[in-house]
């Protein structure tokens, strides 16, 4: 095991910060644990303040899917777009950029996240006038569910822009 000290007790920490320890077989995300007697399975949150604590039982997230569960997305069709384990009653920022270019094309704000923690499915049409055919990073900006972090340019799966059908 590894323990990191991360300033409890310091000037300016007011007893709020907490050390953090690794174990070969520990989670991927500081304050979740693996549930079970041979701590494998199904990861569980633990260990947040109950200052900040809003009941969400996970790491937040936020991915991007094409509709179809192919591999791209045609101009003029949507993608679907969701999160897990965010803040309750904020909102969830995507953002596509041109690969080609880096040019960001589309921005997306989410409806609120419910008191679940979840942002329900919500789809972004892939506008002709906006999306030329090619490759699109995806980044995300949202608020943490279980803490008081802003996650900003979660780079998510990038999606590919076909043109679209002629008839």
């Amino acid at each position: 095991m590894v323990t990191r000290a991360s300033g409890r007790g310091q000037l300016g920490c007011n007893n709020q910060c907490s050390d953090v320890n690794f174990t070969p077989d520990g989670p991927d995300q500081i304050g979740i644990q693996r549930n079970g007697i041979d701590r494998a399975g199904s990861n569980a949150a633990t260990t947040f303040r109950f200052a900040t604590d809003r009941d969400c039982s996970g790491f937040s997230h936020a991915f991007v899917n094409y509709v179809d569960g192919g591999g791209f997305v045609r101009q003029g069709e949507r993608v679907l777009l969701a999160a897990a384990n965010v803040r309750p009653n904020t909102a969830v920022t995507f953002r596509f950029v041109r690969l080609a270019d880096s040019q960001e094309v589309a921005r997306f704000i989410s409806q609120p996240a419910n008191r679940n923690c979840v942002m329900n499915q919500e789809y972004l049409l892939v506008d002709p006038t906006r999306f030329t055919p090619g490759m699109y990073q995806v980044k995300a900006d949202y608020k943490d569910g279980n803490s008081d972090a802003t996650i900003t340019d979660d780079t998510l799966d990038p999606i590919k822009v076909k043109a679209a059908k002629s008839n």
